[in-house]
Order: C-alpha cells, then structure tokens, then sequence
C-alpha cells in the first residue's frame, strides 16, 4: 500500500538539497529515480552517490525557465527511465533573502516567480499528459510554512509558495477526473547541505526555533515518510491537500 517500488519518480532540483535528500530517501524505497536540474556535475555526483548504494538513479539537465528545454528533459526523462513517468515532484526553487519589500527589484521579483511558480507549471504541464493518457499519476508540489505564515525579508519566496499551495488545488480540482493526485507538501526549516551554514547561525537558528513547537530543526527523514505516502497508493484518496511537515509551525 505505502509501496513506491519500481515507480518512475521525476524529482526537479534533484541533485542538491532537499531535492537530493528526497531522489536518496525515493531510491533506498526501490524507486526508479529520475533527477532534474541546471548543475550537471551536482546531477552526476547525486546519482553516482545513489547508484554505489545499488539503487536506480538517472539524471537529465533541465532549465524550468524554459518550456522548451522542460518538454525536452521530459521527454529524455522517460527514455532514461523506459516508462511513463508516475510520480511529478516539483521541487526546483530559489529564493532572493535579506532585502526589504521596499527595496526588492522587479528583475528579482520576476525571477524567483518564474522558477518557483511557472517552473512548476511548466514541469506538471509537460508531465501530465502522459498521465492524462494512462489515467493515472501523482504531482506533489514543495511549498513552504512560508506559503501561509510569511517572515520578513522574503518577499517573493513567500508569495510564490503561496501561489503553490492555490495552483495545487486547481490542478487537483481540474485533473482529478484523470486519476491524477495533486498534493502540496509545506515543510518548515529542513536541515540540509544548502542550509546547514546558516542554521549553525546561533541568533538565527534561536529565531526559528522560537516559531516551532516541537523545539528542533526537521531533517529530512521527517520529510521523506510524507513523500512516499503522498507518491504510493496510500494517498490514492487525498488530493489538493497542503500537507505541514512542519513541527508545528503552521498552527502557532
């Protein structure tokens, strides 16, 4: 029921960071894993790294900027991978920090929307319609606790991930007729390689702590559990769902 084996699962932003944790933690379950991001040297090192643990990784690189070069990667994706693919984690992002709302430019503006939400669109859109064909598939979007409880200095990162958590919904309303789930997962702070500098930040790591009820950090074992039941058949029943993985963040 909570089986992802032998699943072909795409992860965008697959090759550092939560994205990485997420492709290792889907590989270990038997996953056949697929790996999408702009750094090829950071794609090659993650799936060699999974390949040594005997598991399934392959990798394409993909710009979410460009439709083109999205259609493109998925197209190979599925050639790597011999099949549909049955699992969407949209997960690339970015996210432009430390500047006041007054000061943010538009460039920056445009550009973290343009990754974080229309790159998810781009990415679902040229997946789902091998999932509309067969009628069957799962999308899970990676939003934030920032998506409903915005922080300072954040500005386009917290409106993009509340742009999501809504553009979740309407697919889930509008392919659900397919068989397709669409769910979101809202994680707070996970420790990751990308983050684990700033979080040794003593004054700011007493900041987050102070916004989570459970009093630690996630890691990303606290993530990967939600990731699978939201990609098995365990969730078969369950879309348009914004899932915490948060420590309680979300309800203080």
């Amino acid at each position: 029921m909570f089986s992802v084996k032998d699943k072909i699962i795409l992860v965008s932003g697959g090759n550092r960071g939560l994205g990485r944790e997420i492709a290792i933690g889907l590989a270990r379950q038997d996953a056949n894993v697929v790996i999408a991001a702009r750094d090829e040297n950071a794609l090659i090192e993650t799936s060699e790294a999974i390949k040594k643990q005997h598991k399934r990784c392959s990798y394409v690189r993909m710009d979410v900027t460009s439709e083109k070069d999205v259609q493109s990667a998925v197209v190979l994706a599925q050639e790597k991978a011999c099949g549909v693919i049955d699992v969407l984690i949209n997960n690339a992002g970015m996210s432009v920090e430390n500047v006041k709302a007054e000061d943010m430019s538009e460039p920056d503006w445009q550009r973290v929307l343009d990754v974080n939400l229309n790159g998810y669109f781009r990415l679902a859109k040229a997946v789902v319609r091998g999932m509309i064909d067969r009628e069957s598939g799962k999308i899970i979007n990676m939003s934030s606790v920032l998506g409903t409880n915005p922080v300072p200095l954040a500005l386009g990162y917290c409106v993009s991930k509340g742009a999501v958590n809504q553009l979740t919904r309407a697919w889930a309303v509008e392919w659900s007729r397919y068989n397709i789930q669409v769910n979101a997962l809202a994680p707070a702070y996970i420790l990751t390689d990308i983050n684990r500098d700033r979080l040794s930040n003593e004054k700011f790591l007493k900041q987050i702590l102070g916004r989570i009820p459970a009093g630690r950090i996630g890691e990303h074992e606290d993530l990967i559990g939600a990731v699978i039941f939201l990609s098995s058949s365990a969730s078969d029943y369950i879309t348009g769902a914004v899932l915490p993985v948060d420590g309680g963040w979300s309800v203080t």
